[in-house]
Parts: C-alpha cells; sequence; structure tokens
C-alpha cells in the first residue's frame, strides 16, 4: 500500500469511462481537444502567445508558469482536476449533470474551429 505501486492513471480511466457512459463520444472529443491545445500553446513562441492563441481569460499568469510547455502542462491538468471534480457528483447519471454538460462543451459540432473574441 504504501510503496506507491498503484497505477497514477487508475482513477482518471474510472473518469473517463464514466464520462463516455453519459455522453457516448466525450472520451474521443475530449482527447482531440486537448492534443490540438497542447500543440497549439507548445507551438507558441512565448507564454503570452499561447495564452492568447487560446483565448484564455486571464488577469495574470503566475510567475512559475515560464515557459509553454508548463503552461501546456497545467492547463491539460486543471481540465484533467476538473473532469475529476465532476466525476464525484455523476450519480445518478443524468444530462443534468456537470460532467455531461462539460462533455457536451467538448462534443458541441457548431463550435467553430478557431474561436475570436
Amino acid at each position: 500500500m504504501h510503496a506507491q505501486l498503484a497505477d497514477q492513471n487508475a482513477f482518471y480511466d474510472i473518469v473517463t469511462k464514466t464520462a463516455e457512459q453519459l455522453s457516448e463520444g466525450c472520451e474521443q472529443a475530449v482527447r482531440f481537444a486537448l492534443e490540438d491545445a497542447n500543440m497549439l500553446m507548445r507551438q507558441a513562441s512565448s507564454v503570452g502567445e499561447a495564452v492568447k492563441s487560446m483565448n484564455m481569460c486571464v488577469d495574470a499568469i503566475p510567475k512559475y508558469i515560464d515557459n509553454v510547455d508548463r503552461l501546456s502542462d497545467d492547463v491539460i491538468m486543471a481540465i484533467g482536476f476538473t473532469f475529476a471534480d465532476y466525476d464525484m457528483g455523476a450519480y445518478p447519471p443524468g444530462e443534468d449533470l456537470e460532467l455531461y454538460k462539460a462533455c457536451q462543451i467538448f462534443q458541441d459540432k457548431d463550435t467553430p474551429d478557431s474561436l475570436e473574441k
């Protein structure tokens, strides 16, 4: 138990399975969106450029985020944490759940590929 031999992603596998059960296609939609976001952020020449390219609504970037790799890692991590938090309240299943609503945002076919401010 204390050897920390458990799969560190096991919980997120459960979250992914729950999201997929709530909204078929959620897993793929989120995965594709995060892969695209990761690529766009890492291609930017600066943190400021990456923030603008993603239309992030932020007043200030924390000082520890000093490169695009760290920004991308933190954004992806925050999204994972948010889905995990929503998973905690995902019972009983239904369309009124935040997890379902989050999936729908990623699955929205009407969202333009490039968002404008």
